[in-house]
């Protein structure tokens, strides 16, 4: 499954930069297509009876928002699709994951507004809602987990490179930004917890050492 996955995310990719070739997408506009392939990656291979109406979804998204998702709210695990011989349990199980991921993707989706941050305390508040978000779904740890804490990192990335493009006088807001309150991805939960999944093996002296 691995190998048939991988081909498949080769091919979304290679239409991803398709789409880019003539250079006319906006840095958030790319990085929510990249999300996009992401989720769609995931979602391959689950057959149609562990999928979720996209349309109850929706309604879900609309009532949430990203800073409510992020203030200490109970996130889910939410693995990888189930292979073909999986047990019928994984899929009742991958049928509530895949349900709370389109909901978190929506989410993060309709938050990328494109319009640019003015000020220091907007910037300050913006990204750190991405980030609240990321502690919250790494924390819960799986494999969808990381696809929703890497299309935050993105997305919170966006923001602050634009934002010291238009106002390279705030450097240092910028910086402090980069240094306060950030966990690094590679040594979170989810990312540790997906690698137990997929290599079926621990850790080295308690945790993987990622650089």
């Amino acid at each position: 499954m691995g190998q048939t996955l991988g081909r498949k995310a080769d091919s979304i990719l290679r239409i991803l930069r398709r789409g880019n070739a003539g250079g006319s997408l906006t840095c958030g506009n790319m990085i929510i297509r990249a999300a996009t392939a992401a989720l769609l990656l995931l979602t391959l291979g689950v057959t149609a009876a562990c999928q979720e109406p996209a349309r109850a979804t929706q309604d879900q998204a609309r009532k949430m928002s990203i800073s409510s998702m992020g203030r200490g709210a109970s996130w889910p695990h939410i693995g990888a699709p189930p292979s073909p011989g999986s047990h019928a349990s994984r899929a009742e199980q991958w049928r509530a994951e895949s349900a709370s991921f389109h909901e978190a993707f929506g989410v993060i989706k309709g938050s990328w507004t494109g319009e640019a941050v003015d000020t220091p305390s907007e910037l300050r508040s913006k990204v750190g809602q991405y980030e609240d978000l990321i502690r919250t779904v790494t924390d819960s740890g799986g494999y969808g987990n990381v696809v929703l804490a890497d299309t935050l990192r993105r997305l919170s990335s966006g923001l602050l490179g634009r934002y010291v493009t238009s106002h390279p006088s705030d450097y240092a807001v910028v910086g402090e930004i980069l240094e306060t309150n950030r966990i690094r991805l590679l040594d979170s939960p989810a990312v540790g917890g997906m690698l137990m999944e997929e290599l079926e093996l621990a850790p080295p002296s308690g945790k993987w050492h990622l650089s």
